[in-house]
């Protein structure tokens, strides 16, 4: 549904709401974190951690994705660290057993002023 929407808002040029409908499913990643605590399942090595973190990759591929046309640039090397190249939208099709290359940080903090 939301990817219909976000589609929708591409074609009448509301990148606005196109946008506000990516960072909805950017929170919602964000809580499923939140409550799944993979830093804990890594500890503890519980096997749920290669379910939550297949998920979180393939999150992080779509998000990849759908963002390239307003951060291209930042959308590929976010790509680059999962070790594809941003292109259509196709949520679910992380590979199983896929190593991810990774990098350095994308999104680096902001400086205070």
């Amino acid at each position: 549904a939301v990817l219909a929407k976000y589609n929708s808002y591409i074609r009448d040029f509301a990148f606005h709401a196109a946008l506000n409908e990516i960072w909805s499913l950017i929170d919602a990643a964000n809580a499923f974190i939140e409550e799944k605590k993979p830093w804990v399942l890594f500890k503890s090595k519980a096997p749920a951690l290669e379910g939550v973190m297949l998920t979180l990759a393939d999150c992080l591929g779509f998000f990849a994705d759908v963002l390239y046309p307003f951060m291209p640039s930042k959308s590929a090397e976010m790509a680059g660290h999962l070790g594809k190249k941003p292109g259509a939208p196709n949520p679910g099709t992380f590979p199983k057993n896929h190593r991810v290359p990774g990098g350095g940080i994308i999104f680096p903090p902001a400086e205070k002023k």
